[in-house]
């Protein structure tokens, strides 16, 4: 979305950036999320502080603290002042989270979906002139 956009003259702005990671995040595509950021860095838009406070946070609870801190250490590189707590950095601390639902496989043996499409004819009446 955003190379189309770019090719069509449209700069996106780091609010633009910001609320689409934010929805990645929000939809579990971290690594989507990451790569975008990575994009917006390379177009030196600045306004990365938000960014961070939303990855570094998303990236720990996920139990990716290597990443988590790698980010942070950048922040801190750049001159970011960040507003995240360095308490979601410490595995101690912060609570991993983990799907507890079980991704399962749906059978569809006896349902509509496994059963052929029936061809229906219709009888079409000729109109008598």
């Amino acid at each position: 979305m955003v190379d189309e956009m770019i090719e069509k003259g449209l700069t996106p702005d780091c609010k633009f950036y910001y609320d689409l990671i934010g929805v990645l995040c929000g939809v579990e595509r971290v690594n989507f999320a990451l790569e975008l950021f990575e994009r917006m860095k390379r177009s030196s838009l600045g306004g990365y502080g938000p960014v961070y406070d939303v990855l570094i946070p998303k990236l720990c609870r996920g139990g990716d603290f290597e990443k988590g801190r790698e980010l942070c250490d950048e922040a801190v590189a750049m001159g970011v002042s960040l507003d995240c707590s360095s308490d979601v950095l410490d595995p101690s601390i912060t609570e991993v989270f983990r799907p507890t639902r079980k991704v399962e496989e749906v059978n569809l043996k006896g349902s509509t979906a496994d059963k052929k499409p029936v061809k229906i004819k219709q009888n079409i009446r000729k109109r008598e002139k």
